[in-house]
């Protein structure tokens, strides 16, 4: 399984495959689980998305690119490191079906990424602070509009940030 180094000073997006199923599960674990990203802006793209994509954010906003029963796979297997065999029991499933889940929501997420809903460009702190001030007092799409960024993105910088923010006011990094 492929591993990403927090001392290598270059971007994410210069080291990964989407076009391995496989390559995703160690991007999802590493962004998931790590505290020390570079700070890269790509780099809080791909995390602000892929969050999005898992729901890990409190946002009534759904992208609807994962099923839940695949939403809860990709979390507990690859993030959390449970077995095919304990997901299987817990969802009374068989472990087949869990493999079934597993590759499959690894193939949308990459298919999502590949098919350009989830290009990750930098976002200028102009923008951000654009973003923040404005999120919930205007349209999402007209937001959008304004940004030139497409609605998920919006969504899912926003999540990102508001999240960061709070984790902030609470005296973490």
């Amino acid at each position: 399984m492929k591993t990403y180094r927090l001392s290598e000073p270059v971007s994410l997006l210069n080291v990964i495959s989407y076009t391995k199923p496989s390559e995703l599960k160690p991007l999802i674990k590493f962004v998931l689980t790590s505290d020390n990203l570079i700070g890269d802006s790509s780099e809080l793209c791909i995390s602000a998305d892929l969050k999005t994509i898992l729901g890990l954010y409190d946002s009534s906003k759904d992208l609807k690119v994962l099923t839940l029963k695949q939403k809860k796979v990709i979390i507990e297997h690859v993030v959390n490191d449970k077995t095919q065999a304990e997901l299987a029991l817990e969802l009374n499933i068989t472990q087949q079906g869990v493999s079934i889940l597993l590759c499959s929501a690894l193939k949308r997420i990459k298919n999502y990424i590949l098919e350009g809903e989830l290009k990750w460009t930098p976002w200028s702190d102009e923008e951000k602070d654009k973003l923040m001030s404005r999120y919930e007092k205007t349209n999402i799409h007209l937001l959008s509009k304004e940004l030139g960024k497409s609605p998920s993105k919006v969504i899912s910088m926003y999540h990102y940030l508001k999240n960061k923010l709070n984790k902030e006011a609470k005296g973490g990094t």
